[in-house]
Order: structure tokens, then sequence, then C-alpha cells
């Protein structure tokens, strides 16, 4: 293996492991990090990236996004539910877990392998245990469908309110108010 290519797999490397999925990728930018356009251009040839638009790409994989078409401008978007997960990110501290619970009724026409696989790459256990919580508490009829075995939800509490009451099954310390 030439120096060249050393250069390119850790580059490849670096790439892959720094940067979250679904995180949208500048061309320009990649440029100043070090990634010129023939090495994006090799990436996404070989399928480490995938363009959604002009001068953006994504991580390939990246779980949970859709297709948006307007006045002639296709970009990739959220789901609802890859949303409403990026919604409960930011509970408590910049979105009200009332209002995520609001749009969480909403949800009733979600598909549960949509659902099942966002929930099975979600990183964050906060979120995981959040959406199965509201999914559950609102009766959504798909939650059902849902095989919370495959889920890592991680151990001990998650206090997301002070004062707060324990929903033991899913190791959440919530506000009196969210509770059935």
């Amino acid at each position: 293996m030439n120096e060249s290519s050393k250069i390119n797999q850790s580059k490849i490397n670096r790439l892959m492991q720094e940067y979250l999925k679904g995180l949208v990728l500048l061309s320009s930018w990649l440029v100043s990090e070090g990634y010129p356009y023939e090495l994006q251009q090799q990436y996404r040839k070989s399928g480490w990236l995938k363009s959604i638009g002009n001068g953006a790409m994504l991580k390939s994989n990246p779980v949970g996004l859709v297709d948006y078409q307007d006045v002639g401008i296709s970009i990739k978007i959220s789901s609802p539910a890859r949303a409403m997960m990026e919604c409960l990110s930011l509970c408590p501290n910049d979105f009200s877990l009332t209002e995520a619970y609001e749009l969480m009724e909403g949800l009733s026409t979600l598909r549960p392998k949509q659902v099942q696989k966002l929930l099975d790459t979600c990183k964050s256990i906060k979120v995981k245990r959040l959406f199965l919580y509201f999914s559950e508490r609102a009766g959504h009829s798909w939650f059902k469908y849902i095989d919370k075995t495959k889920i890592d939800l991680g151990s001990g509490n998650r206090s997301l309110a002070n004062p707060g009451v324990l929903v033991p099954e899913y190791n959440l310390v919530l506000p009196k108010e969210l509770l059935q």
C-alpha cells in the first residue's frame, strides 16, 4: 500500500468515526478539513458518502431520512419518527417535555418497522426511553409491534425533572403531569 493510500484510508476512518450519522457534510467544509473534491468523489463512488444535493453529503446509511421536493428542489429531511427523536434529544433543557409528548400524540401513523430500526440505531438512552414511554402512553396502535427486547435501554435512572416521579418500566424521572 503506497503512502497516499494509507493517508486516504486514515482520512475515511476519521470521517466515519468523528462525525455523527445524519450530519450533513458540506463539500466546501470537507475541503477545508483536508478532504479534496477528488477524494470526496472517490468516497461517493465507493459508497462511503451519499450525495443529497449540490455540495451536500451524508455518511451512507443515515436512518430515517426521506426525500422532500418543492419548487424543483430535492433534499433529504427527517421522517416524522426521526424528527420526534431529534426533539426528544433536546428535552428538557431546550424543548419542553410536555410539548414533546403532545407532538408524539399526533404520530399515530408511524410504521413499526421504521420505528424499530430508528430505535435500534439510536445512541441516546434518554431519547429511546422517552420515545417508548410517550408512544405507549399515547396508546398508538403501532407500539405493540415494537420489540423492546432488541433495543438497548441502558441501565440506571434518567432524571428529567426535579422534583419528579419515577416511571419504573423506563427508569425515567418525569414531571408528575406526564404520568398516566
